[in-house]
């Protein structure tokens, strides 16, 4: 995660020259693009790995949680059916499910959520993908702060009205103006 996260900040583009060279010059033998813009087939393998990367089962070491790169971590704390209570929106013949993440400040300076949308956690259910249906819910852990100072943590819920249980993923992106998108797979094993 952190070699995609320092990839991702080095800016890897295409070079339009150095010192070495003059702009518009024909590259020597020994010189390599690397980087986006070099080649389709080289591209289509950086995205490969990057979306490789940006993929975590649950049930792995470390799997639980991604960190954004200006310090941002998102854990996946549970996933349960709600106290009906609480929650009794589901579509019939579907399962509720209310999803419980942390988000925590790991930086030295605050995060501002006036951008951020968490409608961009997408859960995907059963073996097709089919996405769940996204629900508001009132209360003061189903909305986000204004901002998160370093240090300090708070829940958020989410909640969800799925078809099919028994395989889920959620596709995780809460400012995709910022962010790459980040698969949890194997989320059902929480249930």
């Amino acid at each position: 995660m952190t070699a995609v996260a320092a990839l991702l900040l080095a800016g890897c583009g295409n070079d339009d020259g150095d010192a070495g060279t003059s702009p518009g010059a024909a590259a020597s033998a020994s010189d390599e693009c690397v980087g986006y813009g070099c080649s389709d087939e080289q591209d289509a393998d950086l995205l490969k790995r990057e979306a490789e990367a940006y993929t975590a089962s649950v049930t792995e070491p470390e799997g639980n949680f991604v960190e954004f790169p200006d310090g941002l971590k998102v854990t996946i704390v549970s996933l349960a059916v709600p106290d009906p209570e609480v929650f009794r929106q589901q579509a019939d013949g579907e399962q509720p499910l209310v999803l419980t993440t942390r988000w925590e400040n790991t930086s030295a300076e605050p995060i501002e959520f006036a951008d951020y949308d968490t409608t961009n956690a997408r859960l995907l259910s059963g073996p097709n993908g089919f996405q769940a249906d996204h629900y508001a819910v009132g209360g003061p852990d189903t909305e986000l702060p204004a901002r998160l100072v370093p240090g300090t943590t708070f829940d958020y819920k989410i909640y969800y009205s799925v078809p099919d249980p028994s395989e889920l993923e959620l596709v995780f992106n809460p400012n995709p103006e910022v962010y790459l998108d980040f698969t949890f797979t194997d989320v059902e094993t929480l249930l």
